[in-house]
């Protein structure tokens, strides 16, 4: 049986997120969280096909959105998202960074970001 994995959004009642996270079978409804589930109606799940795909979708709807701990935005999160606990994980998440911090940059030097990464 295939693991798919899935990122998703915790809303508010006036329908604006405060948490996001990565999850696989049934982690969006874990009584293990740290902030409170509303309900399950107010839960948005967005399935992917790999793992990583997942981790990177959570770091960019955590940078996106922003967290409340850094003065950035409306999130609760206490990290920037992405963890695994594999040193390939880690790795990955280097890489994503990278490219955050790169996409506001000019044409060129995302270019060259890209090619680095060939």
């Amino acid at each position: 049986m295939t693991t798919v994995f899935y990122t998703y959004l915790y809303l508010s009642e006036d329908g604006q997120p405060y948490y996001i996270g990565k999850g696989a079978r049934n982690r969006v409804f874990s009584s293990k969280h740290r902030v409170p589930v509303l309900s399950a109606d107010r839960i948005i799940l967005e399935p992917h096909t790999s793992e990583e795909d997942a981790l990177a979708a959570e770091m960019f709807l955590v940078a996106y959105y922003g967290r409340q701990d850094k003065g950035t935005g409306c999130l609760l999160n206490k990290s920037d998202g992405g963890e695994i606990s594999s040193k390939s994980g880690w790795q990955f998440r280097q890489l994503v960074r990278r490219v955050l911090r790169h996409r506001e940059e000019p044409q060129e030097s995302q270019e060259d970001l890209c090619n680095s990464l060939i």
